[in-house]
């Protein structure tokens, strides 16, 4: 009687084997499977965003000013816009090393479409020309950018929505009583990471 109970436990026990082993290899095919059809959106968002904005300076009459409003590809937390006919301090892209050294060896791309400091996509868009610092940085919202195009003949200018947010870091040159203004006022409206010694900053 022993040996027959025994020998169904064992097949009991093997058959929940199998069954554990098939449920986490469809658990795995199902996670790749999602990754890969997320890749692949996540292409296309990419392309499609590419050739919306490309030639944005060709379509475009002088003296056209035209609202624009595009869905950001892929979740995408920033995007920035460079004109590449100006100077633009490429050391305030440490951060970005893919868009750092683009700038430093005179890369041709001027649309970089940003997660976490990874660049995900960055292409040529047309000439474009932008204020002080030369650069513009968007920042989703509702998963979307808006901006103003404007036709100047050869380029298009690029300005933000009234209701746009921005990114854009705009060096500033200011004296050193009004700086450590500044760092008082940070502190007293409870900014954690201030720094609280202006002598040392």
């Amino acid at each position: 009687m022993a040996k027959p109970r025994k020998a169904q436990i064992i097949g009991e026990v093997f058959k929940y084997g199998l069954v554990g082993i098939f449920s986490v290899f469809i658990l795995i095919a199902g996670y790749i499977f999602i990754n890969v059809v997320r890749d692949r959106a996540c292409k296309t968002e990419l392309a499609k965003f590419e050739i919306d904005l490309r030639g944005i300076d060709k379509n475009l009459r002088a003296g056209e000013k035209e609202l624009q409003d595009y869905n950001v590809p892929c979740k995408a937390d920033r995007i920035y816009f460079f004109d590449l006919n100006k100077k633009i301090n490429s050391g305030d892209f440490k951060n970005i090393p893919i868009i750092k050294d683009s700038l430093e060896s005179g890369g041709n791309s001027n649309v970089f479409v940003v997660e976490n400091n990874q660049v995900k996509h960055s292409f040529y868009a047309g000439n474009l020309e932008i204020i002080y610092p030369n650069y513009v940085c968007f920042v989703p919202k509702f998963d979307k950018i808006s901006f103003f195009a404007e036709g100047t003949g050869t380029s298009a200018m690029i300005r933000s929505a009234c209701n746009q947010p921005e990114c854009t870091l705009i060096p500033a040159n200011i004296s050193e009583e009004q700086s450590r203004q500044i760092l008082q006022e940070a502190v007293q409206f409870g900014c954690r990471n201030c720094p609280y010694d202006a002598d040392r900053e």
